[in-house]
């Protein structure tokens, strides 16, 4: 997934400031695992097999990015994937 790399360089740069990447993975936990190791992405990854946080999110289109803020609202819904300037508007 091309924004792996680039989820990984924002949680390195703002992560100093309070910003946190979380990503949800649907499939199981190896092949997750594996997908964030070769992309060299360490951020915080949760494993979601059955589905229950993408329909609670809404999120029929994957890779879905979330911005939410310090108070859990949800500030952007970008579906598909997105450069890292893009993510960082």
């Amino acid at each position: 997934m091309r924004e792996l790399p680039a989820l990984h360089r924002i949680q390195q740069t703002l992560g100093r400031k309070g910003l946190t990447v979380i990503g949800i993975a649907g499939e199981d936990s190896d092949t997750a695992r594996g997908t964030l190791q070769r992309a060299g992405a360490t951020f915080l990854n949760l494993v979601d097999e059955n589905g229950v946080a993408f329909r609670k999110l809404q999120a029929a289109s994957v890779p879905r990015s979330f911005i939410i803020d310090r108070a859990g609202v949800i500030r952007a819904d970008l579906r598909g994937a997105h450069s890292e300037a893009e993510l960082r508007e």
